[in-house]
């Protein structure tokens, strides 16, 4: 389709076998694809019976789809390692979309998260290797899960991803950005959890004795946050999580009544971004 547009706008006709040749070579040599490897994803939502999901990724350029991959069966984790080359009407849109899908053979595909991406910073031939985190349908908040995503455009006869070309520094930007939204997360988790403890700590203590107890409970926030991983939330039962904790602080639950040991517990499990389950 791109070589008889060519020729119309030369407006050669008729053209002999020879000048059709001359005019494909140079087509060939000017013609560029974009060429998409979807890696990877980890840390997705469930969407299945069993706590696992059947995910696949959709890709599309605006609202054209452009390719899927194959559901990977029973992981929150799955490996793709799929490319996509697209030699055509590449230039149609500046933005990718990279859709996460729960595979359902008897009902419609569960949405699990998207990413938008600009296309522009890639036009001069540099590419990346980025982990993105997923968002809702509107792009307003985050969700579970990341993709991972190695992006370039390519001219005739090169090979894609040659170490040369990548990108560090925009790779760099957006790990700033994602380590300061993490930080700025952890701390208002942090911040909220901290006041959770210090009220419960209020409650189980005499009024009488809060101030000579205050070096006990920053203690107990600081060991609590210690804990803390750079992981997301990840579910536990009580026994699962009690075996996690030292001696001193199990000695100090079995000295509180049940109420009283069952909100400790909890509060130190979500200073630790740990949800308290019934089973799992």
């Amino acid at each position: 389709m791109r070589l008889w547009r060519l020729v119309s706008i030369w407006q050669i006709w008729p053209l002999s076998p020879l000048h059709i040749s001359e005019v494909y070579v140079i087509y060939f040599m000017l013609q560029k694809s974009l060429v998409i490897d979807v890696v990877e994803a980890r840390s997705l939502a469930t969407a299945d019976i069993g706590g696992y999901s059947d995910p696949f990724v959709v890709l599309k350029l605006g609202e054209d789809k452009i390719g899927s991959t194959v559901y990977k069966a029973r992981t929150l984790n799955p490996i793709f390692d799929e490319k996509f080359i697209i030699d055509e009407d590449i230039e149609r849109s500046n933005e990718l979309f990279a859709i996460v899908y729960d595979h359902d053979s008897l009902s419609t595909n569960d949405f699990l998260g998207h990413v938008k991406i600009s296309l522009e910073p890639y036009k001069n031939g540099s590419w990346t290797d980025m982990w993105y985190r997923l968002m809702n349908e509107d792009f307003d908040k985050n969700v579970r899960g990341y993709v991972r995503l190695r992006i370039q455009y390519v001219e005739a006869g090169e090979v894609p991803f040659n170490e040369g070309k990548r990108n560090f520094e925009l790779e760099n930007i957006e790990d700033e950005k994602r380590k300061q939204a993490k930080e700025d997360s952890l701390r208002r988790r942090t911040m909220a959890a901290d006041q959770n403890l210090i009220v419960h700590r209020r409650q189980i203590i005499n009024e009488a004795h809060w101030e000579e107890n205050q070096e006990e409970i920053r203690q107990d926030i600081i060991e609590a946050r210690e804990r803390c991983v750079e992981s997301e939330a990840v579910s536990m039962t009580k026994k699962q999580f009690l075996n996690t904790i030292d001696k001193k602080l199990k000695k100090k639950i079995k000295k509180m009544d049940d109420d009283e040991a069952d909100d400790y517990i909890r509060t130190l499990a979500l200073q630790s971004k740990i949800v308290i389950v019934e089973k799992l």
